[in-house]
């Protein structure tokens, strides 16, 4: 397969990002405007809020991610369970949802684009559809290119990390 082309694994993780994204996005549908909301008034209890789109937006993703990186390619600690994902793990579970953010992002910059090509007139229900297709699209597309970049950027450090570590060799006299 070429250089270019992503590889099977990065199209697999494509798809299982756009899976774990649907917790995340009902939660943020049934909770964005009232968060929303909440952050427009001035309120001493606002770091609840805060904390809680922190807990939702980054660290139940990450978590979620690295609990099926470790239940699908994860090698299980002899000191924990199974279902206790390894530092390996929670490293790649950080990683996919930047990924993901990203490729969201990548989806968001080609909806901008069709919506300049092509303003709307009326926003009807084929263009809610026409738009969700290029959204997904875009995003499937720059989550694979994503994933087969970091495949390949890990794959690079692992042949090339003995050689920016080296430690020099101790000379000893000969004697």
């Amino acid at each position: 397969m070429g250089f270019w082309i992503p590889s099977p694994r990065a199209w697999l993780n494509a798809v299982i990002a756009f899976v774990l994204l649907i917790p995340v996005l009902i939660l943020l549908r049934m909770f964005g405007e009232s968060i929303y909301n909440l952050l427009e008034l001035h309120q001493p209890e606002r770091w609840k809020v805060i904390t809680f789109i922190v807990l939702v937006g980054v660290i139940f993703p990450a978590w979620l991610w690295a609990h099926v990186h470790q239940f699908l390619w994860g090698e299980p600690s002899p000191r924990w369970s199974r279902w206790i994902p390894s530092r390996a793990s929670w490293l790649e579970g950080v990683v996919s949802w930047g990924i993901v953010l990203a490729a969201v992002g990548i989806g968001v910059l080609a909806l901008h684009v069709k919506v300049e090509i092509d303003p709307p007139n009326e926003f009807s229900q084929s263009q809610k559809k026409e738009y969700a297709q290029v959204l997904a699209i875009a995003f499937f597309i720059g989550a694979a290119y994503l994933y087969h970049f970091k495949i390949l950027t890990a794959r690079w450090w692992q042949n090339n990390r003995r050689k920016w570590f080296r430690w020099p060799k101790k000379k000893t006299p000969n004697h």
